[in-house]
């Protein structure tokens, strides 16, 4: 697996990280998905973060408010797009093709 460390990271960072990423598949103890390897990069990275003393730019009120969607989601199996997330109100699962071709609303 080709690793992108953050910028930030020395050698003793990277050694750690490499090494958190093989102690969560052997915790798992099986061949942990394609799709759920993101779980434990997103894992490593934090502990990282949280031993480099990296503080979160997030207020409480913001976590509080992400941690009650998150629940939400989780107890509903819904998760709701905020509508003031684009820039148009058009969520792009809900775009035609025609609209996905059209090279003018494609913003790189």
């Amino acid at each position: 697996m080709n690793v992108t460390y953050p910028d930030n990271y020395d050698n003793r960072d990277k050694a750690m990280y490499d090494t958190l990423m093989l102690q969560g598949e052997a915790l798992v103890g099986k061949k942990i998905s394609r799709n759920d390897v993101f779980l434990l990069d997103l894992a490593a990275r934090a502990t990282i973060n949280k031993l480099k003393g990296v503080k979160c730019e997030l207020s409480e009120d913001e976590i509080a408010d992400l941690r009650a969607s998150h629940i939400k989601a989780m107890e509903t199996m819904v998760h709701e797009t905020p509508e003031d997330l684009y820039p148009e109100g058009q969520h792009p699962l809900q775009l035609n093709q025609e609209t996905v071709k059209n090279e003018d609303i494609v913003e790189v």
